[in-house]
């Protein structure tokens, strides 16, 4: 009898927070289109990508919500990052105080454009949930996603080798 009146309670709970989530004031109609169509869709059929809105929420709660991640300054950049490189000539020259100029510092700027390494996560969405509307299976996806990155973020900062993902601050980088 507990269990049956633990589990009634608990049901009622989901659904009065459930009840609660189906209007989010924060979800576009591109997120709620695209968790409708989750919904619908059974088996694989295409690979489809988050909305972007949806994956700079995942970003911004990454940092607010992981102190560390905060801390670093994690910030995304997208695929492409430009970097900017400069390489410098001339020398600093020693003289007399009202003498001639004898050192001059040169500099030629360039840039370069790079993918970086890449970081994904597949979200396995069962079928049950087509039961409870666009927020919440939003809500699901983003908090599988946020929680799988926040671990193999904060690996890779600490430990990570280098290879496709970031040396970790413990590492040693040698020649």
């Amino acid at each position: 009898d507990i269990m049956d009146q633990a589990k009634k309670e608990a049901r009622q709970e989901a659904d009065q927070y459930i009840s609660a989530s189906r209007t989010d004031k924060n979800i576009t109609n591109e997120e709620i289109k695209f968790f409708n169509d989750i919904n619908k869709e059974v088996g694989y059929k295409e690979e489809t990508l988050l909305p972007q809105t949806v994956v700079d929420e995942i970003f911004e709660d990454l940092t607010t919500e992981h102190p560390f991640l905060a801390s670093i300054g994690m910030r995304t950049t997208g695929l492409r990052t430009k970097f900017l490189k400069s390489e410098t000539s001339g020398l600093a020259v020693w003289g007399k105080i009202f003498g001639e100029i004898k050192g001059q510092l040169d500099a030629t700027f360039s840039e370069e454009e790079s993918i970086q390494n890449k970081l994904t996560a597949f979200v396995a969405v069962p079928k049950d949930l087509e039961n409870f509307g666009p927020v919440w299976v939003k809500r699901f996806v983003v908090t599988q996603i946020e929680e799988a990155f926040a671990v193999a973020l904060e690996s890779a900062f600490i430990i990570g080798d280098g290879k496709d993902k970031p040396v970790g601050l413990t590492r040693k980088v040698g020649k």
